[in-house]
C-alpha cells in the first residue's frame, strides 16, 4: 500500500506515539472504517427514504437535496 509522504508521516508520527508498527495503526483503522460504512449508508438510505416518503411528501427541492449529497458531509463515504 502506497501513502503520499505527509500521510506517510503522520501515521508514522501515530503508531510511534501509541508504541506500535504502521500496520497495526492502518488494520485498525481499516477495521474502523469498515465496521462503520454498512451503518453510514443504511442511516443515509433512511434519511432519504423519509424525504421521498409517500405519506410525507418531498420535504426539500431537489437542488437542496443534490446540494446535501454533494456537500462534504458525505463525500468520502463511497457517495462521490
Amino acid at each position: 500500500m502506497l501513502f503520499d509522504p505527509d500521510k506517510y508521516e503522520r501515521l508514522e508520527s501515530l503508531a510511534r506515539s501509541e508504541n506500535r508498527s504502521v500496520g497495526s495503526v492502518v488494520r485498525e483503522l481499516v477495521d474502523d472504517h469498515l465496521a462503520q460504512a454498512p451503518n453510514e449508508r443504511v442511516a443515509a438510505l433512511r434519511r432519504f427514504l423519509d424525504m421521498t416518503s409517500e405519506d410525507k411528501g418531498a420535504t426539500e427541492s431537489w437542488e437542496s437535496t443534490k446540494a446535501a449529497i454533494e456537500s462534504s458531509a458525505y463525500l468520502g463515504r463511497g457517495f462521490e
